[in-house]
């Protein structure tokens, strides 16, 4: 089974990083971060997620669930808290 790719989402913000590997664009994201005060806290593999659940092929997808536990600690925790989607 092949799923089909999704267009940009009508939220958020978008970033497009013509020439960067996967790999490299993760490690950049992850770096952006930690510079900014952001830790990792989650991460869920999309593409192995499917596979495992749905014996479905997906595109490598990972999605960051990333916290500033400076900000989060204020009376907005959500404000301290983002999440990524890297494809």
């Amino acid at each position: 089974m092949q799923s089909q790719p999704q267009t940009n989402p009508t939220y958020g913000c978008t970033a497009h990083l013509p020439g960067v590997s996967f790999d490299d664009a993760r490690s950049r994201i992850t770096d952006a971060l930690q510079q900014q005060g952001f830790g990792i806290l989650t991460e869920i593999d999309v593409k192995t997620t499917l596979k495992t659940k749905l014996n479905l092929d997906f595109r490598r997808y990972v999605i960051l669930g990333a916290c500033n536990p400076q900000l989060a600690h204020h009376e907005k925790p959500i404000s301290g808290c983002a999440w990524l989607w890297i494809r």
